[in-house]
């Protein structure tokens, strides 16, 4: 049985702290997603990086308190090499980051409310699945901190809700799926952007057959106004 992959991000700041996402894609190939996340403080000393975890926002890789050593094994301009105290070597992949040392801030992302939709049907009587998904999109052009970023015309988000609400599950319940989608999506937003988006990234994505793993999505904003799609039909009760 093939096992689903752990998507990891984490952010090292200078001021000592770091964050972490871990984002798992469901069992074969499936995007029901698990969405972790930590924040803490960081130290090096002796040709090792220990982390402490401060905050717990979601998960259990990481407690409160816990703090873990990695052995620095190498690091080059792209790339980051940990081994854990259980040997294992992990290799970490460098971003690009959108702020330069010595440089006014610059903002290059902007962010786009959750979406909640009932994917089509492939055929009549097939369970509803639902897709929830946290787009952000990137500028062509960063823009300094504080400056307002341009708006998408209102029509974009009512395009973007009938494209995907227009997909079906076998169309997105994989993770190389759903990167295809993006290009599509970014020729469809283009337009009512002015051609300012150079990018989509997806935050954070969820593809269930259950009621409740839309709630837990869906918990994880604030925002009570997320907008949310469902049939009127029974709620489907098992999930993929």
């Amino acid at each position: 049985m093939k096992k689903g992959r752990d998507h990891n991000i984490l952010i090292c700041r200078a001021n000592g702290t770091w964050q972490s996402q871990i984002r798992k894609e469901g069992r074969l190939g499936k995007v029901i997603t698990k969405q972790e996340e930590f924040s803490g403080t960081w130290t090096v000393s002796d040709g090792f990086l220990s982390m402490t975890a401060t905050q717990v926002i979601a998960g259990d890789t990481w407690k409160i308190g816990e703090t873990i050593s990695f052995e620095i094994v190498e690091i080059t301009e792209l790339t980051m090499q940990l081994k854990k105290p259980n040997g294992t070597i992990e290799t970490w992949a460098r971003v690009k980051s959108q702020k330069t040392e010595g440089k006014e801030s610059l903002v290059q992302a902007l962010s786009f409310k959750p979406i909640v939709v009932n994917l089509s049907k492939e055929k009549a009587g097939s369970k509803d699945h639902y897709l929830c998904i946290e787009l952000e999109f990137v500028l062509k052009t960063a823009m300094p901190e504080g400056t307002p970023l341009p708006d998408l015309h209102p029509k974009a988000r009512e395009a973007i809700i009938f494209y995907l609400s227009s997909l079906t599950y076998s169309e997105v319940n994989t993770m190389d799926k759903v990167a295809g989608i993006k290009d599509n999506l970014l020729q469809l937003v283009n337009p009512y952007s002015k051609d300012q988006i150079e990018n989509i990234s997806i935050r954070n994505i969820t593809v269930t057959s259950r009621w409740d793993s839309v709630e837990a999505f869906l918990s994880q904003y604030k925002d009570a106004s997320i907008e949310a799609q469902k049939n009127n039909g029974e709620k489907a009760q098992k999930e993929d």
